[in-house]
């Protein structure tokens, strides 16, 4: 920043002292990141790995990051678990479980913590019933209307979502 710059007298290709750097490194730059850590989970939760990106896109050093990452983690601000078990509650009953899994992995989470989160979410009587969920597919997409004969398309498109091969023809075989 500017101000920062005036304070520390910094000025492009001019030299700076080692006490300086260590002021800024030590002091200035983890205070930045803990700031901008906790602005961003004001808005909505983030994995460790968003966060993690979100400070290396802001060219912050690895030892900062990780010191904000371990404070931000110290508070409770950030968990995956929780993260893992609160996206199973809003999504659910509209994803498959193996969609779920495929977007927690995109979002950092490790699959022995997912599997925990969808433990602890069927035990909450989160479980739900995937049949209900392809025959809501397979009407909003208006295949059931059709004929009897699936084409390669429709076979892709359901199993793009990550449900399961065998319950698929079962429910073909229902309809």
């Amino acid at each position: 920043y500017k101000g920062d710059l005036r304070k520390y007298d910094l000025n492009e290709g001019g030299e700076f002292s080692e006490e300086i750097l260590q002021e800024i490194m030590c002091q200035l730059l983890p205070k930045r990141a803990k700031l901008r850590l906790l602005h961003l989970l004001e808005k909505r939760d983030y994995t460790e790995l968003q966060l993690r990106k979100k400070l290396e896109e802001g060219k912050y050093p690895e030892a900062v990051i990780e010191e904000a990452l371990g404070y931000v983690k110290d508070y409770g601000y950030v968990n995956d678990k929780n993260y893992a078990r609160r996206y199973f509650e809003c999504y659910g009953e509209r994803k498959s479980k193996g969609e779920i899994r495929r977007k927690l992995r995109e979002k950092g989470i490790s699959p022995a913590v997912i599997a925990v989160a969808i433990d602890e979410w069927i035990d909450a009587g989160g479980g739900r019933n995937e049949e209900g969920i392809i025959e809501a597919l397979l009407i909003k997409r208006h295949f059931i209307e059709r004929s009897h004969v699936w084409s390669g398309n429709e076979y892709c498109f359901r199993c793009h979502h990550s449900f399961n091969l065998f319950e698929i023809f079962a429910h073909k075989s229902c309809s």
